[in-house]
């Protein structure tokens, strides 16, 4: 794809978004460029594209502000920009500056918490500070706290805290795809003890916190420390393609996740209809614990190939915990699947899709 379409379209996207008779339709206008971007670009970026493309559709369902669809399309711009321009430094300071733009969308309709804001910031400058660091340390530095991995985990706490917005999930979910497949260029060797046990702690300590979870936000942030952990022990095996592959498929469960939780709490307080969101964010539910025909049932058979018995072993145990903790939470709503004629079309359909697209990709890897 050449360089000048690439930027003019999610630059151009953003652009359109941010008059105001586009901002009715920005979740629309954004999934279907992004949709154009998958199937312009070539390698990893085409998936992140399309991750995105489903993703823009949630933050419809999920009623987020317009405004983050315009801040995550500039971000998404910036990432693309890093992809064209390889070069050391400036590939790394256009990846720093995609994280920043993506602040704005994290906390905007949320009370901004500085301790976690500062983090981010630190955070987003991680790989262009490092350049001077052996390549090796260098990245495990950045990765763990970027992928949110424990002890780093407490930024993820941090954003989601008020519960899973659209831009928070969007972070810890195609960011984290977007981070693997800039590490995927570069083909790194990684301390491989220090990012095992990492990992191992995170599978274990996510597992079990997600199950005592006392609120969506709580249940989403141990879900994806959980997750980190397996994406690190990916990476510590040297099988990062893999472990690009896992974040999308598991990440899918995280945003339905997000946007079902975010959608019933916009829908109570409106007192519209609350079955869709409840449908949605029970799918998320089953899709985050690995339930057989959903998309992280296909990222823990991946991992179950790619990892030692016993590792593999672990990452499935570890769906029991927000299985346990997403039922627990669910209980008050389960009546709200209920059919009710006062639907929103556009979110039935969207509901639909995301049933569809479980399907497949439920049997991708099984």
């Amino acid at each position: 794809m050449k360089v000048l379409p690439a930027l003019l379209i999610p630059f151009g996207t953003a652009l359109a978004i941010y008059f105001p008779p586009s901002r009715r339709f920005s979740f629309w206008v954004a999934s279907v460029a992004s949709l154009a971007m998958a199937f312009l670009t070539k390698g990893e970026l085409r998936w992140v594209w399309g991750f995105f493309a489903y993703a823009f559709l949630l933050g419809r369902f999920a009623k987020a502000s317009p405004f983050a669809a315009f801040w995550a399309m500039l971000s998404l711009g910036a990432v693309h920009a890093s992809w064209l321009f390889a070069q050391e430094p400036l590939s790394a300071l256009l990846l720093s500056f995609s994280l920043l733009l993506a602040l704005p969308a994290i906390w905007e309709e949320q009370k901004l918490d500085l301790p976690g804001a500062s983090v981010f910031l630190l955070l987003a400058v991680g790989p262009f500070l490092t350049l001077g660091l052996p390549a090796e340390w260098r990245l495990a530095i950045f990765l763990a706290p970027l992928l949110g991995a424990l002890p780093f985990h407490l930024w993820v706490r941090s954003i989601l805290k008020d519960g899973p917005s659209f831009g928070a999930t969007l972070l810890v979910t195609g960011f984290r795809a977007v981070i693997l497949g800039w590490l995927l260029r570069e083909t790194p060797g990684l301390p491989q003890e220090v990012l095992h046990w990492l990992g191992v702690s995170s599978v274990v300590w996510g597992a079990f916190r997600a199950a005592i979870a006392e609120d969506w936000g709580e249940l989403s942030a141990y879900a994806a420390t959980a997750e980190a952990g397996a994406l690190l022990l990916l990476t510590a095996e040297g099988r990062l393609e893999a472990a690009f592959i896992y974040s999308l498929l598991a990440g899918l469960g995280l945003l339905a996740l997000g946007a079902g939780a975010w959608g019933l709490k916009h829908s109570l307080e409106e007192s519209s209809p609350v079955n869709l969101a409840a449908s949605l964010l029970l799918a998320g539910i089953l899709a985050v614990a690995g339930l057989p025909l959903t998309p992280g049932f296909s990222a823990q058979i991946l991992a179950l190939n790619c990892l030692a018995k016993w590792e593999g072993l672990l990452v499935i145990l570890a769906g029991f915990g927000p299985i346990v903790g997403g039922l627990k939470l669910f209980k008050p709503y389960a009546l709200a699947l209920r059919s009710d004629p006062s639907n929103e079309a556009g979110q039935a359909l969207i509901l639909l899709f995301t049933l569809i697209l479980f399907l497949v990709l439920g049997f991708a890897f099984s």
